[in-house]
């Protein structure tokens, strides 16, 4: 009987076992995600402190209308854009971004086309679905 008891045990604790290995896994690869999220939240917010002392120079260099200091406008509406919490600010830094570029090199050229991707992509994120379409 007690034999028979010690199996029942063993068959009992094995599952068990199995899934406590599991379950560390999922933990591990868990932390693992969270800490590459947080990796990519700092590089996020490192590009964002770069994008903004480099419009702040190329607007003292070259002025706030120049397509340089726009590219870097239509850049930064991009990195504000993977920010729910930074979607209207997106949105006016890439309005900004399209009327002046389309103003200083044309609406065909590049930069400007590619800008305005980004804002009819944005405005469909947030359910602007007529206006994104006009972009």
């Amino acid at each position: 009987e007690r034999a028979t008891l010690l199996d029942k045990r063993a068959r009992s604790v094995a599952p068990f076992d199995g899934a406590l290995a599991e379950l560390r896994a999922e933990k591990l690869r868990l932390e693992a995600d969270l800490k590459t999220t947080d990796l990519r939240k700092l590089v996020l917010f490192q590009e964002l402190a770069l994008l903004k002392e480099t419009i702040a120079a190329c607007k003292a260099k070259d002025g706030a209308r120049s397509s340089h200091t726009l590219h870097f406008t239509f850049q930064l509406g991009n990195v504000l854009s993977t920010n729910e919490q930074k979607l209207d600010e997106a949105e006016s830094v890439l309005r900004e971004a399209v009327a002046g570029l389309t103003e200083a090199t044309g609406a065909d050229k590049e930069d400007t086309l590619n800008a305005t991707g980004a804002l009819a992509m944005l405005l469909r994120k947030r359910k602007k679905e007529r206006e994104a379409e006009q972009k």
